[in-house]
């Protein structure tokens, strides 16, 4: 990413930096299919750059995309950041309420599990 003029832009992918992503997602991406992974994200870009161009300054920030409906109180662990005088419900959509899945099956392809969460490696020290 740069800053060209009052925009911010995005450049194209380099091979190395899908390769990273690739192995830190333990996807095997060689050959052509790296090529096309390399060719369809690079074709993103454009379109990016585009919407960084799109003037945002009168737009309110929202959490989400779903419909809304005043009603709600907020918690007291609605961090200050997010905190307004509204108060929100999200409502759900017919897709939203299709079968949810067990935990157990939800855990069942993951590569290490405990208690009924996903075991993942530290990233961050604290």
């Amino acid at each position: 990413m740069g800053i060209k003029g009052d925009s911010i832009f995005v450049r194209d992918i380099t091979r190395e930096e899908v390769v990273k992503v690739a192995k830190t997602s333990k996807l095997d991406l060689q050959g052509e299919a790296l090529d096309e992974m390399l060719e369809s994200l690079n074709g993103i870009m454009p379109h990016i750059n585009k919407l960084n161009k799109v003037d945002t300054s009168n737009v309110e920030p929202f959490a989400h995309t779903y419909p809304t409906i005043l009603s709600q109180p907020q918690t007291p662990h609605t961090p200050q950041s997010h905190q307004s005088d509204k108060t929100v419900e999200t409502v759900e959509t017919v897709e939203m309420q299709a079968p949810r899945l067990g935990v157990d099956a939800m855990l069942r392809n993951a590569p290490k599990s405990q208690d009924g969460y996903y075991q993942v490696p530290k990233v961050v020290d604290s």
